[in-house]
């Protein structure tokens, strides 16, 4: 009887592994509706430098050097040249009647100017030997780009009796800070995680870029917020495929009430967005039909588009660093320099000739 017993729980196991295996065949064999087309590029390894942990990002675009934002205290940069040797600690002049609370509040750096926004919704606006406090108008700001000295593009999430919906807005900078232009951005689902995306602004060509997470989409503004052209990714993913729940919530006041979630579960089509010169540069997270599961196992792929028009031109493999994804890239020349995880990564583009 025993032995009939183990010779069974061998049967079932076999089964299970078997049918387990077909299933991820199947998976593997999946089609994504799209392909890329590869350009055979040269990326190396140049240097890196380890941070203790992985809380740090781009301050702003590397000029002759690089700028990290620490993102664990408020107003504290790090200035870094292309050896990763030289390491200079910034601790930004705060103002004194500028609240900054007891979470670390995001920062931007244009030219030697530092901008930063804190949860009551003041702006500090930090010079080399100054500084200027703004009230901004009584809105729900998640991220600002500074696009000038007194001008600022933020996106914002409204909330009308459950509808949300998702804008950026141009203020201008006063005294009496002010809405100037805003674009509200295109509703697929719920308004709000469908829309969800990230900013970026290219100098050169007065133009910004508002990338979507969860569709196939970027959309190119100008500095009006007037759209100039919506382009679509390689990918298929035209329809955010997201899964809202709600569920109550107890805030610190003590208050219960429903509030929005995003399953977990959910894929993320684009991860981030950068431009240089003429290109903008997409770290999308879908694998394409002509590429292996195993292939993004050593590299990621990086779609490359028109600055002009979106038009998709080709895409090439950035190496993943010890098995790390990249998270956030900037170009400088014939230079590439990443975060990831906790490190920060020199990578040199050799051209072939």
């Amino acid at each position: 009887m025993r032995r009939s017993m183990v010779v069974l729980l061998i049967i079932s196991f076999c089964s299970i592994f078997i049918f387990a295996f077909i299933l991820m065949s199947r998976e593997d064999k999946k089609k994504n509706g799209f392909s890329r087309k590869f350009i055979d590029s040269n990326i190396i390894l140049d240097k890196y430098y380890e941070f203790s942990d992985y809380n740090f990002g781009f301050l702003s675009d590397p000029d002759n050097n690089i700028w990290i934002s620490d993102l664990t205290k408020s107003f504290v940069a790090k200035k870094i040249d292309y050896s990763l040797q030289n390491i200079r600690d910034l601790h930004i002049n705060v103002p004194k009647d500028f609240p900054i609370g007891n979470r670390p509040l995001e920062m931007h750096r244009m030219g030697s100017t530092i901008f930063s926004i804190n949860k009551t919704g003041d702006l500090a606006v930090i010079f080399k030997n100054s500084s200027l406090i703004y009230k901004l108008p009584p809105v729900s700001i998640h991220a600002i780009i500074p696009i000038s000295k007194n001008t600022i593009i933020g996106s914002v999430f409204t909330n009308a009796n459950g509808k949300y919906s998702t804008k950026l807005i141009k203020i201008k900078l006063s005294k009496n800070s002010r809405i100037i232009n805003e674009f509200s951005i295109p509703k697929q689902v719920d308004g709000l995680f469908c829309s969800d995306g990230s900013m970026e602004y290219d100098i050169k060509h007065s133009k910004i870029f508002y990338m979507f997470y969860n569709r196939g989409q970027f959309l190119c503004l100008d500095t009006n917020l007037k759209i100039l052209y919506k382009a679509n990714t390689i990918d298929t993913n035209r329809l955010a495929k997201i899964k809202i729940i709600t569920r109550p919530f107890r805030y610190s006041s003590g208050k219960i009430s429903n509030k929005t979630f995003l399953e977990a579960s959910n894929q993320i089509v684009n991860r981030y967005l950068v431009t240089d010169s003429a290109n903008v540069y997409v770290n999308s997270n879908l694998v394409a039909d002509n590429e292996k599961k195993e292939d993004l196992w050593k590299s990621d792929p990086i779609d490359v588009y028109s600055i002009y028009n979106g038009r998709y031109l080709y895409s090439f493999y950035v190496p993943k660093y010890r098995g790390y994804k990249i998270r956030q890239f900037k170009f400088n020349r014939n230079k590439i320099v990443a975060c990831y995880r906790n490190y920060l990564v020199a990578l040199i583009i050799k051209r072939k000739t």
